[in-house]
């Protein structure tokens, strides 16, 4: 795992000597291990290492058994960790995402280093097919974003616990994740097993899907009018205003936006943004709130 991980680090130029990581520390065996991978490289790399907690609330004892079992395995590696307590009206698998990286954000650092694997990747893939998904989605989860970086994006689930079992690394386990309603874990379990897939076709594959997206996406972005562009060009366009506008782009929002650029109004506000140069325009946020406002009509008629 450790050879596969500092491939995937230098690849991806994720760390540099001096750097402050943040770790995602869940007492979960990839977490576990990505810390403790981490640690061995410490010295070697100049590394500060911070390691964040989130304690959900949702599973009673065992909760805090894993929070407990975080600040036990800190203080054994001489790692600072911050522990956040999480509260949710209404727990969903978005809003407990939501709440992680709020606080990982506030911890600052250099990097957020979390610990998804090749076989985070390949469900993510899978779940993205049958929601229906574009190019991007079939990209799954990226190596880096930002400050994110993930080391072990390309070591197997297998591999992580090899690696815990040669360290002799204990971790927790979340019984909730053999609960078989949940779709990723019916993934997990019954599908994946049985496509016997080939972790090195997975990794060529995401590879090769990863440069198509970021050409197309750097062609979207170049000077020129982009509403003149093909479709794929257009709509990688159209995605990053909405994202430079902070909002969620689902499908749906996508398609209300295609509907807007019928109207002359709305798309000559396009084009004003788009000779400022779409990878520095500041006033995204109007191009959402009109189609917002097309779609709240559409739901009043």
């Amino acid at each position: 795992m450790i050879e596969q991980a500092l491939h995937t680090i230098e690849q991806h130029s994720m760390l540099r000597p001096g750097d402050h990581v943040v770790v995602g520390l869940s007492g979960g065996a990839d977490s576990v291990a990505l810390l403790h991978m981490l640690c061995s490289l410490r010295d070697e790399l100049q590394l500060t290492i911070t390691a964040a907690h989130v304690n959900h609330n949702l599973r009673g004892e065992q909760s805090q058994g894993d929070e407990q079992f975080c600040r036990e395995r800190c203080e054994q590696w001489q790692v600072p960790l911050q522990v956040h307590q999480a509260q949710f009206e209404k727990f969903t698998e978005a809003a407990g995402r939501d709440a992680r990286y709020a606080f990982f954000a506030q911890l600052g650092g250099d990097k957020l280093a979390l610990a998804h694997t090749l076989s985070d990747r390949m469900e993510t893939f899978l779940l993205n097919i049958a929601r229906g998904t574009t190019l991007r989605g079939l990209c799954s989860i990226p190596p880096t974003r930002d400050k994110i970086i993930r080391p072990l994006i390309d070591c197997t689930r297998a591999q992580v616990e090899e690696y815990c079992a040669a360290h002799s690394l204990t971790y927790r386990v979340d019984e909730s994740n053999a609960d078989l309603q949940y779709r990723r874990n019916h993934v997990r379990h019954e599908i994946l097993p049985q496509l016997g897939w080939n972790p090195d076709h997975m990794r060529r594959m995401f590879a090769a899907l990863e440069q198509d997206e970021a050409h197309l996406t750097e062609r979207a972005l170049q000077p020129g009018d982009f509403l003149q562009a093909p479709a794929p060009l257009k709509n990688r366009a159209l995605r990053h205003l909405l994202e430079r506008a902070g909002r969620d782009v689902t499908q749906v929002r996508m398609q209300e936006l295609e509907n807007q650029l019928r109207s002359p109004k709305f798309t000559k506000k396009l084009r004003g943004i788009q000779k400022q140069g779409l990878a520095n325009a500041e006033n995204y946020d109007t191009i959402d709130c009109d189609v917002l406002q097309s779609s709240r009509r559409k739901r009043r008629e």
